[in-house]
């Protein structure tokens, strides 16, 4: 995951498609790697009753993780992209092409579409920069992770057994019979 980041991060103007979807390729296999990684390790590494419970906070920290990213990500690229076009364009533009990236093909003119773009890749390249480190982090934490196999131990079978046969004694004794009534006009 770390390494396609940071491939992506090279992105510019001129990348070819094939490094663009190489890139990606990379970067979706790790991701995907890691985000089903992690809730096995959690459940293999929980008790069978307490599987439940982990798996919603794992999903849950994901969840919360990606809305804290996402805000990150879009603040950076924000005050990238300000501190950029302010530079570039004529200060009533700015807002409008933040605001609308459609408007820089439809409605800004010709000569400052080239530099609005390359603000954009610049802007989009620091936030992928910031990416690394955590995706380096990331990977230095799960060298940490404890191998539990995912074959249950006698112990963690023997509470689950004895967990059914709770719940069996709160079971009635007796079922209430069925009766079936049957109706005929005589």
């Amino acid at each position: 995951m770390t390494l396609g980041i940071g491939l992506i991060s090279t992105f510019d103007i001129s990348t070819s498609e094939a490094n663009i979807y190489g890139f990606t390729i990379i970067a979706g296999l790790g991701t995907g790697f890691h985000f089903s990684a992690t809730i096995i390790a959690v459940q293999s590494a929980t008790e069978i009753r307490d599987i439940a419970t982990v798996t919603g906070l794992v999903n849950f920290f994901r969840i919360l993780g990606g809305a804290v990213g996402i805000a990150v990500a879009a603040a950076t690229l924000e005050n990238s992209l300000i501190t950029s076009l302010s530079t570039i364009l004529p200060p009533d533009l700015v807002p409008v092409v933040i605001n609308s990236v459609s408007f820089i093909r439809e409605g800004l003119p010709k000569q400052f579409v080239a530099p609005v773009i390359n603000a954009y890749v610049d802007g989009l390249r620091l936030v992928y920069l910031i990416l690394i480190p955590m995706g380096g982090i990331s990977f230095l934490i799960s060298l940490f992770v404890q191998h539990h196999s995912l074959r249950r131990p006698a112990s963690r079978v023997q509470n689950s057994k004895e967990l059914e046969h709770k719940s069996e004694e709160h079971k009635p004794e007796h079922e209430p019979e069925e009766r079936v009534v049957v109706i005929t006009e005589d």
